[in-house]
């Protein structure tokens, strides 16, 4: 059995009078894929805020490595090896594609960037070899703007394990894409979760995605958990399919 990585207790969280997580329990292992899936509304941005440090919880605890993390700042997540992808990706647009993960060593170092300082230029490698990672080494010097949707969504993946995570949070890492570019994205990221040994918490709209990458699915609907399980499970989940329109394929559909 793979071992512990994220144990999630109790978290809640309020927005005046509405609760958007409810008592919420969580756990991820080294090396597991779960997709954490809910209607709009049910809690999940929420959920992934918390646990990336922009918001802090009312109760309950976070614990990453047998270490509680409540509470920490998002600077402080990162440093504690949290990564983050957008649904949104996160680049600069107007610098090229190695200067956007040097800029994340950096910022992970703590370091001032300059293009030509001697500190940007001692990343080169390590910048190199994380393009090598998501298969962009090839387009390291074209900027941002030139790059094709997808591989702007690799590279952004590229900055979020710039500081070696332990665990990965992927906001709608396919959005937006077509389904052999949606099934490229999910077979990168697996590799790497296999590789690095990472724990990966994702959403996902496309419910093909969600069945088919995801060891273990965690629903959520009013902030509470409805269903824990296997994908085969809980798309046999009577009260899942409930949540989702009352209809199966609604769980199978693309």
């Amino acid at each position: 059995m793979s071992a512990s990585l994220l144990k999630v207790r109790g978290l809640c969280k309020s927005f005046g009078g509405l609760r958007a997580v409810d008592s919420l329990d969580l756990d991820i292992a080294v090396g597991e894929r779960v997709a954490l899936m809910g209607p709009n509304g049910a809690g999940k941005s929420t959920t992934f805020n918390m646990l990336n440090g922009q918001l802090k919880p009312d109760a309950g605890h976070i614990q990453l490595n047998q270490h509680v993390i409540n509470g920490q700042s998002t600077e402080q997540m990162w440093a504690l090896g949290v990564g983050r992808t957008f649904q949104i990706a996160l680049t600069f647009q107007s610098f090229t594609v190695l200067q956007n993960v040097q800029i994340a060593l950096l910022s992970h170092r703590k370091k001032y960037f300059n293009f030509l300082s001697s500190s940007i230029q001692r990343v080169v490698d390590q910048s190199m070899y994380l393009l090598g990672l998501v298969g962009l080494s090839d387009q390291a010097h074209r900027p941002c703007s030139e790059l094709a949707y997808g591989d702007v969504k690799r590279l952004e993946l590229a900055l979020a394990i710039s500081n070696r995570p332990r665990l990965l949070i992927m906001d709608e890492p396919t959005a937006g894409m077509a389904p052999s570019e949606r099934q490229a994205m999910m077979q990168l990221t697996t590799r790497l979760v296999k590789e690095q040994k990472i724990g990966l918490l994702f959403t996902e709209h496309s419910m093909d995605v969600v069945f088919q990458y995801a060891d273990r699915i965690v629903v959520i609907d009013q902030g509470r958990c409805i269903a824990n399980d296997t994908p085969n499970a809980v798309k046999n989940n009577s009260l899942v399919q409930s949540i989702y329109l009352g209809a199966p394929a609604a769980l199978t559909s693309p």
